[in-house]
């Protein structure tokens, strides 16, 4: 037994002992931040500081984050002195939803997001985006209440392009806008080109081919104008020539239905620049002149056919006012005088005949409250005044002051929807501007259309022309508060640059 058992101590003492494996940790994955995607983490911002950074090669995308609570009203901006830096800014909330964008708020082509009342508790992420390189500074302000105020509220007709200003080129074959000029050219003497627009039946057309001067040196083109029906017939119409050069159709009534063909020629056989238009009545492009005052006259040298002169008169529901506009000298001829509401309707006009030395609307009544347009073509010395015949007892209550939610200007492209997120509140009143072309600069060829969509991309409102311009512009009452959309596109297949402004009326 004894050597049994030094035997079996020997096997055990060879045995390898088994391992009992330790049990492994489960691998933690940290998901990557939906940020991530939006371009480079350039820092954290924190509340009344302000970073220096830069953009250090064309094309790139910042993003900063910070916490927020909600209720915070979130003050964020960028600044700089670099004149190759003009950024773009959006801001996301901590699930990653897009709250609100801006490019221009700022002034000097810097963003600003200002006041911008924060929805939920977490971490808020900016980004920030530039198409060149260069140095700028970012900031972020954390506050209980507003802390800008707002500025006064002062309603303003579209903005419509002044007479003589280049406007935007078009291609040959463009199909025209009524009261949207562009610019043409003819590269040679003999050399012929076309453009098309739609008319009714028995519609007053006004058709001018204005010369564009070259230069000091260059002679100014001469334009020629002809126009072929939808049946293939000429428009047996001759053009009136002005002392500008420029040939003019005023007045002259559609004889078909259906799309109309102008040839633009050199009557004179030089090549060169020319602005063609076209517009409904006596008319083909409109000069915003500015506010009519009641019981002021405004008066001054009216340009030459084919001009309709805007002034814009703010009135109340049931306000009942007459206009007057008389010929001066003996040489001032009105050709036509109407009344547009908010919505651009002509609510009253003079019937159309023979220029005359006085046109008047005697009475009228309006129909809701807002800025209405006074339009008026004529020729020579010309003033104009309107005036209360009877007051509204009780003024509905409007807005008094303005807050800027966004400012974007960029090229549309076509057949695109572009979208702009903002913050509404309920009760609020909003207003939207979408203007061909930059604020104060010429317009393009772009016929803008905006949509607003709430949250669930119910549409709230679309809205295509409005008075005087293809440029929509509208106002808005909010129902709920929470995140919206304004959707932007050009109709059909065109497109060009915009300037997109929202503000708050309150």
């Amino acid at each position: 037994s004894s050597a049994a058992s030094d035997v079996y101590k020997r096997q055990f003492d060879t045995l390898t002992p088994s391992i009992t494996p330790t049990p492994s940790e489960t691998p933690t994955i940290t998901p990557t931040p939906f940020w991530a995607a939006l371009g480079t983490f350039s820092g954290i911002l924190e509340d009344d500081l302000t970073l220096n950074a830069a953009f250090l090669e064309p094309a790139q995308s910042h993003v900063y984050l910070f916490t927020g609570a909600a209720g915070d009203y979130a003050t964020l901006g960028i600044t700089t002195t670099d004149p190759a830096v003009d950024p773009r800014i959006q801001l996301y909330d901590p699930l990653g939803e897009a709250l609100a964008i801006d490019d221009d708020s700022g002034g000097a082509l810097t963003p600003l997001l200002q006041d911008l009342r924060l929805p939920r508790d977490g971490e808020y992420s900016l980004r920030a985006q530039n198409v060149t390189a260069g140095s700028y500074q970012i900031s972020l302000a954390l506050a209980a209440v507003p802390q800008a105020p707002a500025t006064p509220y002062n309603p303003t007709a579209t903005p419509t392009r002044a007479p003589g200003v280049p406007t935007p080129r078009a291609i040959a074959g463009t199909v025209l806008v009524d009261h949207q000029p562009v610019i043409g050219r003819l590269g040679s003497a003999t050399g012929v080109t076309r453009y098309f627009f739609t008319a009714e039946a028995g519609e007053q057309l006004t058709v001018v081919a204005s010369p564009v001067q070259d230069s000091a040196q260059e002679p100014s083109l001469e334009p020629s104008l002809e126009v072929i029906m939808p049946s293939g017939a000429p428009l047996n119409v001759t053009p009136t020539r002005t002392r500008d050069g420029a040939a003019r159709l005023v007045g002259v009534t559609a004889p078909e239905s259906g799309t109309y063909t102008v040839f633009v020629g050199a009557a004179n056989e030089t090549p060169g620049n020319f602005v063609i238009g076209f517009g409904v009545g006596l008319s083909y492009q409109p000069v915003l002149v500015g506010e009519a005052l009641p019981g002021e006259t405004y008066g001054g040298n009216a340009e030459l056919p084919g001009t309709r002169a805007i002034w814009t008169v703010d009135l109340n529901r049931g306000d009942t006012i007459g206009v007057l506009a008389e010929g001066l000298d003996g040489e001032g001829l009105i050709s036509s005088l109407a009344l547009a509401g908010p919505d651009g309707t002509v609510i009253a006009q003079t019937i159309p005949n023979a220029p005359a030395a006085t046109a008047a609307i005697p009475l009228v009544e309006a129909p809701q409250t807002g800025v209405y347009d006074l339009w008026m073509t004529g020729q020579g010395l010309i003033q104009l005044r309107w005036n209360y015949l009877s007051r509204a007892p009780t003024p509905p209550p409007g807005p008094t002051q303005i807050r800027r939610l966004f400012t974007i200007s960029e090229v549309l492209p076509p057949q695109t929807y572009v979208y702009y997120p903002f913050q509404g509140q309920a009760g609020q009143q909003i207003r939207v501007q979408v203007i061909a072309g930059a604020v104060g600069a010429l317009a393009g060829p772009v016929d803008p259309v905006a949509t607003v969509l709430d949250a669930a991309d119910t549409v709230l409102i679309e809205v295509d022309d409005t008075a005087a311009s293809t440029n929509p512009v509208f106002t808005l009452a909010l129902t709920a508060s929470g995140t919206y959309r304004l959707r932007v596109n050009g109709y059909g297949n065109s497109s060009g640059p915009v300037t997109v402004i929202v503000d708050a009326l309150e």
